[in-house]
C-alpha cells in the first residue's frame, strides 16, 4: 500500500485531531460505504505532515460526488446530520462548561467526559468529513464537476469566457460565515465604545495595545469586550489555542479603524452581503437559464461551503470546552496541558486508573513522534522506534516540482495580480506580509485574516470550493488560486509572481534573493 503526502501544517498535537483520523478509518464507512485504509502522521515540535493511502482517499471523494450527483436525498442527509450532531456536541459542551469545580470530579468522571467527547466527535466527524473529502483534500471532485457542467452550458450559448465569474458567484454561500459574524459584532462594539466617555483616549490605548490596566481605566468597557471574547473566543483557537485574547481583539479593532470606509459603512456592507449575493445569483439564473441540475449543483456547492465553515466552528468550540477536562487530567498526571495532548485515550485511561507512567513518553513526543491509523486503531511511536517507522513508511518526495515556474489550481475568486510573494503559514508570519503582496499558504485559517486583507492575491496548497481561502477571498473580492498542492514548496519569500485567477495559473516571474 503506497502512502502519499497530503499536507503539512503547523500547530497540531496528537489530540484532538487523532479522533478525526480514527473516524475516517472506521466510522465513516457507515455513512459512505467506504473508509480510508490507512493514514500516517509525523509530528515534530507540533509541525505535522500527513500521508494517506491515496487510492482509498480518492475512492471516498469519488463515492461522495457520485452519491451527490445521483441522489438529492443524500445531500439533504449530509446537511441535516451535520446540524444534528453539531447541536448534540454543543449540548455536551454546555454540560462541560457548566461544571463548577472540575477538581472535585473523580478520575473515572474525567475519563467518562473524555469518552463521551470521543463518541460525539466520531458521530459529527463521520458526516463532517464529507465536505473535505468531496473537495480539496486529495481531489477537487465537486469543483471539477461543477466547472465542467458550467463550461458545457456556457459553451452551448457562446459564453465560455464567463465560466470563472459564474463559478465564483453561483457557488458562493449566501449566509454569513463565522468570521463575518464576528466582524459584524466587533464593528458594533466600536460603535458602542463611541458612546462612552473618554473614547479618544480609549482608542489611543487600543492603537498602542495597552491592555494591562485597560479595564481599570475604562471600567464600562469590560462587560462589552468580555461579552465578545466569550462569544467568539473559539474563533482563532484552531487545534491547540490559545483562545481570543484582548490583545488579539485590539489588533482586529485597529485594522477596522484603518479601513478607508467608516465603521458604519463597513457594517452596512457586511450586513447587506448575503442579500447582494442572492441578487447576483438570481440575476445570473435569469440571464443564463441554468438547467435544474446545474441549479442543484450550485445549491450543493454554496450549502457545503457554508456548512464546512460551520462545522469547523463546532469543532473549535468543543476543543476549547474540553480544555477544562484535559487541563485537570494533565494536573493529576503532573504534566502540562500540551504534554497530555500527546497521549491518546487508552494511555490517559491507563495513567489515571492504573498508575502507568507516561510522563517521559509524553515529553518525548512533544519533540518528535509519529502515528499510524488503520480501521479505527491508532499506534503512536517515539524515539528510535519512530525514526525506524518513518523510514519504512515515508518515501522520498518527488523533486521534479523544483524545475517548474508555473502552478495550476482552482479559481476561488477571479481576477489578476502581480507582486512579491510571502509564505504565511502561522499567525507569527503575518507581520512580514506588506500591503499589496501575494499571500502563499498551505491552507488559510482565521488567524491569517489580517494578512488576507493586506494581500493583493491568495494562493494555497490545499482547498476547493469550500476551503477557508475560497470563502474569505470571495468575501474580500481578492483574486485567489487554491489547491495548487505545491505552492509553499515551490514559491519562496521574495519571488515575483503573476497570479491569473481567471485561468487558475500562478507564474514565478522572477526568483527572489536566496
Amino acid at each position: 500500500m503506497a502512502l502519499y503526502k497530503i499536507f503539512d501544517r503547523n500547530n497540531i498535537y496528537i489530540y484532538p485531531f487523532y479522533l478525526a483520523e480514527i473516524t475516517i478509518s472506521k466510522e465513516i464507512e457507515k455513512v459512505i460505504g467506504y473508509k480510508l485504509r490507512e493514514s500516517f502522521w509525523t509530528n515534530e515540535k507540533a509541525f505535522v505532515t500527513a500521508y494517506y493511502d491515496l487510492d482509498s482517499a480518492k475512492k471516498l471523494g469519488e463515492t461522495i460526488i457520485n452519491k451527490i450527483k445521483k441522489d438529492k436525498n443524500f445531500f439533504k442527509e449530509i446537511i441535516s446530520n451535520i446540524y444534528k450532531y453539531s447541536e448534540e456536541m454543543m449540548a455536551f459542551c454546555s454540560k462541560v462548561d457548566g461544571i463548577k469545580n472540575v477538581g472535585k470530579l473523580s478520575d473515572k468522571d474525567l475519563l467518562n467526559y473524555y469518552e463521551e467527547y470521543m463518541e460525539r466527535t466520531k458521530r459529527l466527524r463521520a458526516w463532517g468529513w464529507v465536505p473535505v473529502l468531496v473537495d480539496g483534500l486529495v481531489g477537487d471532485f465537486l469543483t471539477d464537476h461543477v466547472m465542467d457542467e458550467i463550461r458545457k452550458h456556457l459553451s452551448s450559448i457562446g459564453k465560455e469566457d464567463k465560466v470563472a465569474e459564474v463559478y465564483s458567484i453561483m457557488s458562493s454561500a449566501d449566509k454569513s460565515s463565522a468570521v463575518q459574524q464576528e466582524e459584524k459584532a466587533r464593528l458594533k462594539i466600536i460603535l458602542e465604545l463611541e458612546e462612552l466617555d473618554n473614547y479618544d483616549d480609549m482608542i489611543e490605548d487600543v492603537k498602542n495595545a495597552k491592555t494591562g490596566d485597560f479595564y481599570k481605566k475604562y471600567p464600562k468597557t469590560k462587560a462589552i469586550l468580555e461579552r465578545h471574547l466569550k462569544e467568539y473566543g473559539w474563533l482563532p483557537y484552531l487545534y491547540i489555542g490559545p483562545e481570543m485574547s484582548l490583545e488579539y481583539l485590539f489588533e482586529e479593532i485597529r485594522n477596522d479603524l484603518k479601513n478607508k470606509d467608516s465603521i458604519e459603512v463597513q457594517l452596512e456592507n457586511l450586513e447587506e452581503r448575503p442579500n447582494r449575493i442572492r441578487a447576483e445569483k438570481e440575476k445570473m439564473r435569469k440571464e443564463y437559464e441554468f438547467s435544474s441540475y446545474l441549479n442543484y449543483l450550485f445549491d450543493v456547492s454554496s450549502e457545503l461551503m457554508f456548512i464546512k465553515d460551520y462545522r469547523k466552528g463546532i469543532y473549535q468550540k468543543s476543543y476549547l470546552s474540553m480544555d477544562k477536562i484535559m487541563s485537570e487530567i494533565a494536573k493529576r498526571l503532573n504534566i502540562s496541558l500540551k504534554e497530555v495532548k500527546y497521549l491518546v485515550y487508552d494511555e490517559v485511561y491507563s495513567a489515571l486508573l492504573r498508575g502507568v507512567d507516561y510522563n517521559g513518553i509524553a515529553k518525548e513526543r512533544t519533540m518528535k513522534c509519529c502515528y499510524s491509523v488503520k480501521n479505527g486503531e491508532i499506534k503512536v511511536y517515539q524515539g528510535k522506534e519512530c525514526e525506524k517507522v518513518i523510514k519504512e513508511m515515508v518515501k522520498p518526495e518527488n523533486k521534479e516540482i523544483k524545475d517548474t515556474n508555473e502552478l495550476k489550481g482552482a479559481v476561488a475568486y477571479k481576477g489578476h495580480a502581480r507582486g512579491i510573494a510571502k509564505v504565511i503559514l502561522v499567525k507569527e508570519d503575518v507581520p512580514k506580509l506588506k500591503e499589496g503582496e501575494i499571500l502563499i499558504s498551505s491552507a488559510t485559517n482565521p488567524d491569517l485574516i489580517i494578512a488576507m486583507k493586506r494581500a493583493s492575491a491568495i494562493v494555497t496548497d490545499l482547498g476547493g470550493i469550500m476551503s477557508h481561502a475560497a470563502i474569505v477571498s470571495r468575501e474580500l473580492k481578492k483574486p485567489a488560486v487554491i489547491g495548487t498542492r505545491i505552492a509553499t514548496h515551490l514559491i519562496k519569500d521574495g519571488d515575483e509572481l503573476d497570479v491569473d485567477a481567471d485561468k487558475g495559473i500562478v507564474k514565478i516571474i522572477k526568483r527572489g534573493k536566496r
